[in-house]
């Protein structure tokens, strides 16, 4: 579907993957209220989230650069997390080489509904730490090496960044940070 308005059409979708998003805005998913899971990978045209705060009853949010952009250590930049933290049914969320120009993580430390959260390494230690905090409350952390990823409720930290590099935070290492 290369006009992505035409989805306003389809207002009962609950799931939705789109591979390769040309429009220069999210607003037309904003228009899908009943969508309970999105998928967009690849959307080099899209600065903000902020459409995406009409999506009330989404549980599943990911939105990802093409994994050939993200090994070159190139990552796509939206001005803010801010639009996402109303989401308060989110379960699941990952931002694959998705970073903020406002370099602040803190709005999803209230997405308390979490049970898997994965981020690239695109943020300072201090952020990743802060969000920890906030996060631990209701989500149980613990260091993995081999999978850096949130996964249920027993593991929340940032991703692979681009090229392979890696910031392990635990609530151990946390409070160094």
């Amino acid at each position: 579907m290369e006009r992505f308005e035409e989805l306003a059409n389809y207002p009962n979708v609950t799931e939705l993957e789109i591979m390769d998003y040309r429009s220069r805005s999210f607003v037309p998913l904003g228009a899908l209220r009943d969508l309970r899971r999105l998928s967009v990978i690849h959307f080099p045209h899209v600065s903000s989230f902020e459409p995406l705060s009409e999506l009330r009853a989404l549980e599943e949010l990911v939105l990802e650069t093409l994994p050939s952009g993200d090994a070159s250590g190139k990552f796509k930049l939206v001005g803010s997390f801010r639009p996402l933290a109303g989401l308060s049914q989110l379960r699941v969320l990952k931002l694959a080489g998705v970073g903020a120009e406002d370099n602040d993580l803190s709005p999803l430390g209230g997405l308390t509904g979490l049970q898997e959260l994965a981020l690239g390494n695109l943020f300072p230690q201090r952020q990743f730490a802060r969000l920890l905090q906030e996060i631990s409350q209701y989500v149980e952390s613990h260091h993995d090496p081999a999978h850096t990823r949130a996964k249920g409720h027993d593991r929340v930290e940032p991703s692979r960044a681009p090229g392979g590099h890696q910031q392990p935070c635990s609530p151990n290492n946390a409070k160094d940070a």
